[in-house]
């Protein structure tokens, strides 16, 4: 596993996040993850929706959501995006070089790689393990760092940019605390994880992972990104990849991302 800290580090392993302590530092109290599950999806109702995939969404449509929806599409549009994709705007944009980026790797897959089928709609459609690391942007002191007083937690989406109605959500976390480094396979479609962390709703009208499922054809890229942030932000489970966005806009410190592909 990777860490923040290249110090030696006590490590609490739990389901849904893994939880750094310091030597000496008592373990931090958390509730289990599996508590908060909830039951399991209806067969034909995931099929129905992952179907969706290769054509148009079905919206994941509430009332309060549809405003929260319009609001951060009034956010984007006044703060401006990174990129085609809404993507934030980095924190002090124009400035120079930022320190450091983030290395996000997997044990399923590298770079550019295939996702392993157990991880889509055609197998056990599981998340797959996520790592993440800050690496110093000069060559001459590479090598992980510990995570700067400023990062303030973490946020992480995935995404299917190949989709033919457009870049497909498969996964919103946020919240996610400074001292966490890993996601473990297997997490839970739960609204609140161990550590604090919460999870947002996919394109696939449901609560946290949703693995790749693109129609027949050319393989699809997936792109996993994580943020660093500058501050917490006010958002609660349940929140589209929009709206985290733009609840991110302006915080984002370092970023990195990791892609991999699918096709049937």
């Amino acid at each position: 596993m990777v860490y923040l800290s290249p110090t030696p580090c006590q490590r609490v392993s739990l389901r849904g996040t893994s939880l750094r302590q310091a030597p000496g530092q008592a373990p931090r109290t958390v509730a289990s993850v599996d508590a908060l599950s909830g039951p399991p999806a209806n067969d034909s109702d995931v099929a129905a929706e992952q179907a969706q995939e290769g054509g148009n969404r079905l919206p994941h449509f509430r009332p309060y959501r549809a405003l929260g929806a319009f609001a951060a599409g009034l956010a984007l549009m006044a703060c401006g995006t990174g990129d085609s994709d809404g993507l934030p705007t980095p924190f002090a944009a124009g400035s120079a070089t930022p320190a450091y980026r983030i290395e996000v790797t997997s044990p399923a897959f590298t770079a550019g790689q295939t996702i392993p089928v157990k991880h889509t709609c055609d197998g056990d459609d599981v998340s797959p393990a996520m790592s993440w690391r800050l690496v110093r942007q000069d060559p001459a002191a590479a090598g992980a760092e510990p995570a700067p007083a400023e990062v303030k937690g973490y946020a992480l989406t995935a995404e299917d940019p190949d989709a033919p109605g457009g870049n497909w959500t498969h996964w919103v976390v946020y919240g996610i605390p400074p001292g966490v480094a890993e996601l473990h396979e297997g997490i839970p479609s739960a609204e609140n994880l161990t550590g604090g962390a919460r999870q947002g709703v996919n394109d696939f009208r449901r609560l946290g992972y949703g693995g790749p499922c693109p129609p027949g054809g050319a393989p699809h890229r997936y792109i996993f990104r994580v943020f660093a942030l500058a501050g917490d932000i006010e958002l609660d489970a349940g929140a589209t990849r929009e709206e985290l966005l733009a609840a991110i806009d302006g915080l984002v410190l370092y970023q990195g991302q990791l892609m991999g592909r699918y096709g049937r």
